[in-house]
């Protein structure tokens, strides 16, 4: 049975639970609760929940883009929601339930790649894929970070195991019905959802090569369309397929393909490299489920390189071209490449030695992750305590119409401990909407850049009554790692700001500490 397990494996994957709660959470506990590391939106989405903390709705209209236009509250609800009543129960602040109670949520990500593991080979296979998917860089990265794709991951092998089975008339219409119901709720959780339709899908083209269509094509339907009605009340009446398709889009994260290589994590990489090859020269059953599994993935970690190899990177604006950073989608890979690494793994220790190969891959997968830094990037926050305090002073000594300024990181942080009152949105400017400075490719992160950098208070002040600015956040770490994402920036990171243009009649100082200056604009 699929789900039946004996002693040994109940150990087992406690023992895996317990590794994937350290290594999550260990490096956190050496930083202050309050600076999680930034990246997948994680500011964003803690200024939402914070949105819904304090006024008990959901922040409609949407708080990214509220400085331009209407534009609906387009992410998913429930992950936003399930953070403000964790804060409510915990009586923590939501920093601080991302950085010190999440990580034991997302520990639970890669235990479901050993049930479908198990299920597809057997027991051995099974540790041994699990063991390689719980020490992938990428994969705990990108559940380690408190973004709720982490669901998304977890549910994935479980319905491609239930949807295999299904397949073979092992399940009936009640579990289609449930397995609907709880694709809705992972739905109303993370637009990673399509993902899993995605990969789904890939199962079906699998059972239509292999001439078993009917069933498995009902069930798909069936599936999308309970998950459909499950969310309805949350996409229908704000048109989002329109807003997803045609006005949103997401920022560039271009890396090489030896990046990419290096960034998903080089061990696993070439083991899952080798199984493959190695299943398709023993035209293993399973060779076709897994690399239908894997190539739509790897195509889209590397979208942004196909489309300029094929001379359209103009077409990185298009959600459909390019939904997200390649790199975003490393986690869904992995699953199914540690399926085929850890094929690799058992047909060795059949040849070798059991100790010699398993101690050899656990090394291995060690030092990756040692060189690879796992634990620095889990608290890579690109800010300060210094400047958290300043965000929460801001919070409570401005009014509810205050606009302040800073740059990406920075407002995004700002954002966030507020519940909104910072500008955003200037590196995802929208499309097919007739919204002044935020139309693609836009021009908000411009007319910031030049705001800090020009020694002209008149100029700054033009700017200002652009975008009906309130305050402006100052810190000396912005002129080693402000991050503006403009073209203006010739550098990266950092830029030199004259502060003279601040210290005249039309400023004035309301926070200061060692680092970190807060200016009210003088209406």
């Amino acid at each position: 049975m699929a789900w039946n397990l004996k002693r040994w494996e109940v150990y087992f994957l406690i023992s895996i639970y317990i590794f994937s709660v350290a290594i999550r959470l260990a490096p956190k506990l050496m930083v202050d609760p309050h600076l999680p590391a930034f990246q997948g939106d994680v500011w964003y989405r803690i200024c939402m929940a914070q949105y819904i903390f304090d006024h008990g709705r959901l922040p409609e209209p949407d708080i990214r883009y509220l400085s331009y236009g209407f534009v609906p509250m387009w992410y998913p609800p429930l992950s936003v929601t399930f953070l403000a009543v964790l804060s409510r129960i915990t009586a923590l602040d939501i920093p601080t339930v991302v950085t010190r109670v999440i990580p034991f949520l997302e520990a639970f990500s890669p235990l479901s790649i050993y049930f479908l593991a198990r299920y597809l080979y057997n027991k051995h296979i099974a540790v041994y894929s699990t063991v390689i998917l719980a020490a992938t860089p990428s994969f705990i990265y990108w559940t380690g970070i408190a973004d709720p794709q982490s669901f998304l991951l977890l549910l994935i092998p479980l319905y491609v195991l239930w949807f295999i089975k299904y397949a073979k008339g092992e399940y009936g219409t009640i579990s289609l019905v449930i397995m609907g119901i709880i694709l809705g709720i992972g739905f109303l959780f993370h637009l990673s959802y399509f993902v899993l339709i995605l990969v789904l899908l890939m199962v079906l083209i699998y059972f239509a090569a292999n001439d078993n269509t009917r069933r498995p094509l009902i069930a798909f339907l069936v599936l999308v369309g309970i998950s459909q009605m499950v969310a309805f009340w949350w996409w229908y009446p704000r048109d989002l397929y329109w807003w997803w398709i045609k006005g949103l889009t997401s920022s560039s994260g271009y890396y090489t393909p030896l990046k990419h290589f290096f960034e998903f994590g080089a061990i696993p990489a070439l083991l899952g490299t080798v199984g493959m090859v190695y299943l398709a020269v023993k035209r293993n059953k399973y060779f076709a489920l897994l690399g239908l599994w894997i190539i739509p993935l790897f195509l889209e970690t590397q979208n942004e390189t196909i489309l300029q190899l094929v001379g359209h990177i103009e077409l990185s604006w298009e959600t459909l071209m390019k939904p997200l950073e390649g790199f975003r989608f490393y986690c869904f890979l992995a699953q199914p490449v540690s399926i085929a690494a850890g094929v690799l793994v058992w047909k060795l220790i059949q040849r070798i030695s059991a100790r010699v190969v398993f101690s050899g891959v656990l090394v291995l997968l060690a030092i990756n992750l040692v060189t690879y830094d796992i634990a620095f990037d889990l608290v890579n926050a690109g800010i300060n305590r210094s400047e958290y305090d300043a965000a929460v002073w801001y919070r409570e000594n401005s009014p509810k119409n205050a606009l302040i300024i800073a740059d990406y990181y920075r407002a995004q942080m700002i954002a966030g401990v507020c519940g909104g009152k910072a500008l955003l949105g200037g590196l995802f400017p929208l499309r097919n909407v007739d919204y002044p400075y935020i139309q693609a490719p836009g021009q908000v992160q411009n007319d910031l850049y030049v705001l800090y950098t020009t020694e002209d208070a008149e100029e700054a002040l033009q700017i200002i009554t652009r975008y009906k600015i309130t305050h402006v956040f100052y810190s000396r770490n912005l002129e080693t790692t402000g991050y503006f994402g403009t073209y203006l920036q010739e550098e990266k990171w950092g830029l030199e700001i004259p502060l003279d243009k601040f210290f005249t009649e039309w400023f004035t100082v309301v926070y200061r500490d060692e680092n970190t200056l807060i200016f009210k604009v003088n209406q």
